[in-house]
């Protein structure tokens, strides 16, 4: 089914390319939860993208947006050439809220859920690729200062801060250069 409808976007390209004439040109591929459900510690989603469907995309020019109620992972048009250059003949773009691993990063956390982000192969290998972003979904609190709203990645029982995170006003953003476990932190 997937596969069909990258088919029938790639083959309306032109289209989509005069209706937005500069930039990459993005299919969205959405799964998850019902609007009303929030993914709780332990529930994982998983979107699973066949090679051939990335082939139809890359024959395209087109990038794709791998999309979640928590998260997305939006991969540009070379970004999926990439991916393609890889092993992989099945990938996965998985989203699970995890516990947190120790109290320094339930401290820093302040309340936020850890999330265990990744793009893999078939095999579990990473697939990230360059141009690849991820964005988690957030709202601030009232009064809370979103200029310095930042990623960080949870390693062991620590953060570490994620370089070119950033807030765009509903999502916290970042280039994506390894899988891992990520936390919404603020006052970088």
């Amino acid at each position: 089914m997937l596969t069909a409808a990258i088919q029938q976007a790639a083959g309306n390209i032109n289209l989509l390319k005069q209706a937005v004439p500069e930039g990459d040109v993005f299919i969205e591929i959405e799964g998850g939860l019902s609007e009303d459900e929030t993914l709780s510690a332990g529930q994982k989603i998983t979107l699973k993208i066949y090679e051939s469907s990335l082939e139809d995309l890359s024959g395209a020019g087109l990038g794709l947006i791998l999309k979640t109620p928590v998260s997305y992972m939006q991969l540009s048009g070379e970004a999926v050439k990439e991916l393609l250059a890889g092993t992989g003949t099945i990938f996965y773009f998985t989203v699970k809220a995890v516990p947190y691993p120790s109290p320094s990063v339930s401290n820093a956390a302040q309340g936020r859920p850890v999330y265990d982000i990744s793009l893999t192969d078939f095999t579990g290998k990473n697939a990230a690729a360059g141009g690849a972003e991820i964005a988690v979904e957030y709202t601030p609190a009232e009064g809370e200062d979103v200029s310095k709203l930042y990623a960080a990645r949870v390693v062991g029982s620590g953060i570490i801060p994620v370089e070119g995170s950033y807030f765009d006003g509903t999502h916290v953003k970042w280039p994506h250069a390894e899988n891992g476990k990520f936390v919404i932190l603020t006052g970088k």
